[in-house]
């Protein structure tokens, strides 16, 4: 079985939609820009004040625009700077893109035990990006005695709807590498998968549903692909990343929860978690469950329902 490999993430456009892109650029790619219209810089104004008044997730958002040159002018001791804040309000997607950039030198020296510390830290928090870096770091390994626990994470993030563990998983059960075989389980992810208009995991249950009927396998599966295989799987191409879009909702998601202001606690004492006082707080993965990416986390929007 062929696995997915792992690059580093350094766009503001990928930071929001990072958990579900195959392809992720690395610190010396050239990017395309995405933040380039006076609304999306002067939202990203709003996140520098917020990240300073406690938000994690504006400061992992104000990092990797200053890391990329995308919405400010390239900075990488701002980056620096604001993606350490970020952690320090254990924000889990700076904690996230914190291990991503130690591990690839980029931004910060390179150590690679500081970076699974921190991707350990965000799967701590729950992130679900970070629980399928971390398996797919483990089966890469080759360490059979580990692959119990790149199982449980994978099953932890897909629960969280993340596509990318999503499909290791079906790929993982429809074959019984690493997995228990369990042809059913691989057809509930295949079908959850192409109902999120997913075109490879269509063309799996196509070639599942072939099989299992050459092989008179259970007839309740069997139908079920049946049901399946002949969904139309309509692929959409938006013209243009919509990066102040999305950051205008995160601005207003933030401002509106009042945990934020100057008031806050975060504001006054640098490294002093929000988690710790009534007073402010850090918005987390479990604030909605089903959200498996950045875009999803802070946009309040699922791109499927199950």
């Amino acid at each position: 079985m062929r696995l997915p490999q792992i690059v580093s993430a350094t766009s503001l456009a990928l930071l929001l939609t990072f958990s579900q892109d195959a392809n992720a650029f690395s610190g010396t790619t050239e990017t395309t820009k995405y933040c380039v219209d006076e609304d999306c810089k002067t939202q990203l104004r709003n996140l520098v004040q917020l990240a300073r008044n406690g938000s994690g997730r504006a400061a992992a958002i104000v990092a990797m625009a200053y890391a990329s040159g995308d919405g400010f002018e390239k900075n990488l001791e701002k980056a620096e700077h604001y993606i350490i804040l970020g952690a320090r309000f254990r924000d889990p997607v700076a904690a996230y893109l914190m291990a991503d950039w130690l591990r690839n030198g980029f931004v910060l020296d390179q150590d690679i035990a500081k970076a699974d510390e921190m991707l350990d830290l965000s799967i701590k928090y729950g992130y679900a990006p970070a629980m399928y870096d971390k398996a797919l770091k483990i089966l890469k390994s080759g360490d059979s005695d580990k692959t119990d626990q790149a199982v449980a994470l994978l099953e932890s993030a897909a629960e969280q709807s993340n596509m990318r563990a999503m499909f290791l998983l079906a790929r993982m059960k429809e074959t019984g590498t690493g997995a228990a075989k369990d042809v059913e389980g691989a057809v509930d992810l295949f079908q959850r998968l192409a109902r999120a208009r997913d075109p490879e995991a269509m063309e799996y249950l196509k070639d599942l549903a072939e099989r299992s009927a050459n092989a008179k396998q259970d007839s309740a599966i069997l139908a079920n692909l049946e049901l399946d295989k002949n969904m139309e799987v309509i692929e959409v191409r938006g013209e243009a990343f919509e990066v102040a879009l999305v950051l205008d909702g995160l601005v207003d998601t933030l401002v509106s929860s009042g945990k934020y202001d100057q008031n806050s606690v975060g504001s006054r004492i640098r490294g002093v978690s929000c988690n710790e006082t009534i007073k402010c707080g850090s918005i987390k993965p479990s604030d909605d469950p089903a959200a498996s990416t950045v875009w999803e986390l802070i946009s309040a929007r699922k791109r499927w329902q199950d």
